[in-house]
């Protein structure tokens, strides 16, 4: 076998009917994208169905509300967070409205993390690594959801 370099137009020519003909056919300089796009927005929160949220949500106001679990600073965050994604209140550090874009998303995750590690903490730490992991969630950074069904 021959690996010497060949131009482009000499290997289209020989696999044409590998990669199809025509508008089919890879212009020369082109790749293809194997990134997956950004879901819908009027379905997605960031990464995640708006479904997925507003269970997470509902499961955990029927714990509480049962007092099955108590509400931690942690699920505080979290709750807090989830609020916003589903535009039913203000982003805790950021106070951006919901739901978040993509960007709002990231700037409150960035927040909730400058505000876990400052000394000068405004909140309890507990609170904010909620957010951040809710956050995290959200965006698809993480598989482990912060709270579980």
């Amino acid at each position: 076998m021959d690996f010497k370099r060949q131009p482009w137009q000499e290997l289209q020519a020989q696999h044409a009917h590998l990669l199809g003909t025509g508008e089919k056919a890879l212009a020369p300089g082109t790749s293809l994208s194997f990134v997956q796009p950004d879901p819908p927005a009027e379905t997605h929160i960031g990464k995640r169905p708006i479904r997925d949220v507003e269970a997470l949500v509902a499961e955990m106001e029927q714990r509480w509300s049962t007092r099955l679990e108590t509400r931690s600073d942690f699920d505080h965050g979290v709750h807090t967070t989830f609020l916003w994604a589903l535009g039913r209140g203000a982003a805790a550090f950021t106070q951006a409205a919901g739901p978040p874009t993509a960007a709002q998303l990231l700037a409150e995750d960035d927040a909730a993390y400058a505000e876990i590690y400052s000394p000068d903490r405004a909140v309890k730490q507990g609170f904010a690594v909620g957010v951040q992991h809710a956050a995290l969630w959200l965006r698809g950074r993480t598989l482990d959801a912060p709270w579980s069904i």
